[in-house]
């Protein structure tokens, strides 16, 4: 977290809709970085919008960022679970498994050249469609029997 506090860009929180930021607060051993904003009223498309990056833990919030472009790192926090529900991807995407590594992965991914952007977005989108069949009575059929 120490690498936060000198890190120049704005980080924003958004915490699942369950989890009250005030518990989260509480259980911090040190103050938030100033950088920190806590996303609160937003919707998640209005924080996709002011955001570069999206760090995620056990949260399909990944799949959405993925599908609005923005490139996604896992936090892999829940040791000794590894419970990334892109497991199967690694398309404008990357893992952290410890702390000490996540600023230099939002780098790397933020700077992507444009072409290596595109074609990373295509395949994570390439992955998406495969992820997600569509609603056919076909499908719905498989899934209801």
């Amino acid at each position: 977290m120490s690498a936060f506090f000198h890190y120049p860009q704005a980080v924003f929180l958004r915490l699942h809709p369950l989890t009250a930021i005030s518990d989260v607060l509480k259980r911090l051993s040190f103050p938030l970085p100033k950088n920190f904003i806590i996303s609160e009223g937003k919707t998640l498309l209005e924080d996709f919008k002011r955001a570069g990056i999206v760090l995620y833990s056990l949260t399909t919030v990944a799949l959405e960022a993925l599908k609005v472009g923005l490139p996604v790192i896992y936090m892999d926090i829940n040791k000794p679970f590894y419970l990334d529900p892109l497991f199967e991807s690694d398309h404008l995407k990357e893992s952290v498994f410890s702390p000490g590594q996540l600023k230099g992965k939002i780098e790397q991914l933020l700077n992507l050249d444009a072409d290596l952007y595109q074609h990373e977005l295509n395949r994570s989108h390439q992955y998406l469609n495969e992820y997600f069949s569509p609603i056919t009575e076909e499908a719905m059929y498989q899934f209801t029997n």
